[in-house]
């Protein structure tokens, strides 16, 4: 069956289709990762948008368990090539299977660099990709990202509350391991007063948290598009890129002098840093703000997702752990 991309300015891209049948609708922004394609459909962050993959291939491992239970907040997604025949130890069901299961309508055999240079030459603009025959509308309403109660994720390490507006497990694994085996109360975004009521040592703030409640409270975490909430708090101003994007980033570590690749959601940048900031990370494109401090208030934030490889961006956990020790000592 065939489906097709219309952007807003008229241009268009014919191609096969896969997933969910029917229309979606959004900005359409390209991905720059050769991975994590599941992992991005099902990000918070990107709610409503379409995203064009720039590897080739997508799909190849397939989907897991664990992934295929997760639910969709990207509309759409487009690919040169979507693997109909994975292999993984761990796969349980296909690309294909996954966006049909989530509702997402899907896009692939076109040219996907053409497409993502006219994205990035002319500016994110809203599209529509519908397969053959579908009537164009405004899609099934969207999940309700985040934690919808309290629970816990026991751990040997230190006690920290996890405002969740992400719900991504895969995230809150990198947390325990990057914070020594923490032990996780993870809670509703903004419920920032069951945070400092359930004995927390710090705060971890994910995807759209409120950190009003907790800044300079506690030792607090921002990850995400949390950085840009505690950034409004500390005085930042922000622009949105004009071809935002997601994938891998290099982002450059200022202390330790080093570029990794960094996961990222990138649609927005921080600028005008306050005297109270002190930044610790650049794009090295673009040197838009991707990491800062604010040493007065026992706070972090990064824009991305750190690894919990203490070698990598991992570096932004032991910084963490370094504040929790200063509060452990009555700092």
């Amino acid at each position: 069956m065939t489906a097709t991309l219309v952007l807003q300015d008229g241009t268009a891209f014919r191609g096969t289709h896969f997933g969910a049948l029917g229309a979606a609708s959004g900005p359409v922004l390209f991905h720059t990762g050769g991975t994590a394609a599941l992992r991005s459909l099902a990000d918070p962050e990107g709610a409503g948008h379409i995203l064009c993959m720039t590897f080739p291939l997508i799909g190849n491992t397939g989907a897991t368990q664990e992934e295929m239970a997760a639910p969709a907040f990207a509309r759409g997604l487009i690919a040169r090539e979507a693997c109909g025949a994975p292999s993984h130890y761990e796969c349980a069901g296909t690309l294909n299977d996954y966006c049909k299961k989530a509702g997402v309508v899907g896009l692939c055999e076109i040219d996907t660099r053409a497409l993502t240079r006219h994205i990035r030459d002319h500016g994110v603009q809203s599209g529509t990709i519908a397969s053959e025959g579908a009537a164009v509308g405004n899609g099934a309403p969207l999940p309700v990202p985040g934690a919808s109660g309290r629970y816990e994720l026991p751990g040997d390490g230190p006690r920290l509350a996890v405002l969740d507006g992400c719900a991504q497990p895969w995230l809150l694994r990198a947390l325990k391991s990057g914070l020594q085996g923490a032990h996780l109360v993870v809670l509703p975004a903004g419920d920032a007063a069951a945070a400092l009521a359930c004995g927390a040592q710090g705060v971890v703030a994910l995807g759209d948290a409120q950190v009003t409640g907790v800044l300079g409270k506690l030792p607090l975490l921002c990850i995400g598009a949390a950085a840009r909430a505690l950034g409004r708090e500390a005085g930042f101003q922000e622009r949105a890129l004009a071809a935002p994007h997601l994938g891998a980033q290099p982002v450059r570590d200022i202390a330790r002098g080093r570029v990794y690749p960094a996961d990222e959601y990138r649609l927005w940048s921080l600028f005008a840093e306050p005297a109270s900031a002190q930044v610790t990370h650049r794009h090295v494109n673009d040197a838009e703000v991707e990491g800062f401090a604010l040493p007065g208030r026992r706070a972090l934030a990064v824009c991305f997702r750190p690894s919990p490889d203490p070698a990598d961006d991992g570096a932004v956990y032991g910084q963490f752990l370094q504040l929790l020790g200063a509060q452990g000592k009555g700092a």
